[in-house]
């Protein structure tokens, strides 16, 4: 049964004008939409890439908290909460060139639906922590139950939170985490890799298993969400894809040899990644770069998501792997160039086909603006 608290209004803090379109908090949407699909073809509009800018919506004023006090995991499956958090974060800014609106369920940190899913648990030290499991590869993976309680509870506050968007954005399908990164939390990265290579076929099991429990359960979060009016989606990334999009990944991947990604990675996110019109690969790191051919064979996967820049790096040092993301006919997204002054670098040197950037949130709509007009190639 969903508990109301404090049933706050359907339009809460909507006081703003960018009501055009299927997003009410979007303006510009048809245009939006024409470039977030040429950057997905790994081309570009207008001679600008494709860019998430977001500024401070002024007219917002947040209501309080009124339900009760909740730790942060009980937090995870409560419907008010997930509404009143997400859709407060989503009217708190304003969506300029290719941004949408949107919220998600902010559930263990986005790392542990497939784990709850599987058996497992979690807890909040800081972050969200998957518990050891040592006997995991002993265990059958459950095959998806559309009646568990982990997916009714998840139901409930999707419904919810459809009920409190009021349609202002769209609300993204569950994220996931990959099977062998989450096997490496069960079993730590050292239990994993010494499973490698004494148990070999049960981590094959356990991870072929895993994924059909992540694609059965994506198939259906995506018809529920559809039945709520909701199509499309963002992922963690805020990059919006009509098709659906995911960012899929293996961060444990790091500690393998191209060799062995073949054998106890591809198979599983060949799947995986099928699963979304739109697929992008989460680069966990410039070492993955050694798997980029293997990545850029997945199918429906259209892009790279980087996320090197922003840590006092030039972000033009980084410019070959982008160009050979690029010569794969991969599209490039790089998360936080750190700067607008970055961002028009790298627009420059590498040009507006398949790119996109997600710049850092702007305080003022006229800032934003000016840097959308800087960024774009003449």
């Amino acid at each position: 049964m969903t508990r109301h608290y404090t049933k706050f209004p359907l339009a809460l803090g909507r006081g703003n004008r960018y009501h055009i379109g299927m997003f009410g908090l979007k303006q510009n949407e048809g245009e939006a939409r024409a470039r977030l699909r040429a950057f997905w073809r790994g081309e570009s509009l207008g001679g600008r890439p494709a860019l998430l800018a977001t500024a401070r919506n002024p007219a917002f004023t947040p209501e309080p908290w009124r339900g009760p006090a909740l730790t942060r995991k009980q937090q995870d499956f409560d419907p008010e909460w997930q509404a009143w958090s997400q859709c407060k974060g989503m009217r708190s800014r304003t969506y300029f060139a290719e941004a949408m609106p949107y919220t998600l369920l902010e559930i263990g940190g986005l790392l542990t639906i497939l784990a709850t899913l599987a058996g497992g648990d979690y807890e909040y030290e800081g972050s969200a922590w998957i518990l050891p499991w040592k006997d995991v590869l002993d265990k059958p993976v459950p095959e998806f139950d559309p009646d568990c309680g982990t997916v009714r509870q998840m139901e409930e506050c999707f419904r919810r939170l459809a009920e409190a968007d009021g349609g202002d954005g769209v609300i993204t399908p569950p994220v996931y985490l990959d099977a062998l990164t989450t096997l490496s939390m069960f079993l730590n990265q050292d239990g994993l890799a010494l499973a490698l290579m004494d148990r070999p076929d049960d981590v094959k099991r356990w991870t072929r298993d895993a994924t059909s429990l992540l694609v059965a359960c994506n198939k259906h979060f995506t018809r529920f969400l559809g039945g709520l009016g909701h199509s499309g989606g963002t992922t963690w990334l805020g990059l919006y894809s009509e098709g659906g999009t995911e960012a899929v990944q293996c961060d444990f991947s790091v500690m393998l040899s191209p060799e062995m990604f073949d054998e106890f990675v591809m198979p599983d996110t060949r799947r995986f990644s099928a699963c979304y019109g739109d697929a992008i690969w989460h680069l966990d790191g410039v070492a993955q770069m050694r798997f980029i051919e293997q990545i850029a064979s997945l199918p429906n996967m259209r892009a790279i998501q980087w996320t090197h820049i922003g840590h006092g790096k030039d972000p033009i040092a980084d410019m070959p792997h982008f160009k050979r993301i690029r010569e794969l006919g991969l599209s490039l997204l790089v998360l936080d160039p750190g700067s607008v002054d970055n961002a028009v670098r790298i627009a420059r040197e590498l040009g507006p086909d398949g790119l996109a950037m997600r710049l850092p949130p702007f305080e003022r709509e006229e800032d934003a603006l000016a840097a959308i007009e800087r960024i774009t190639v003449r």
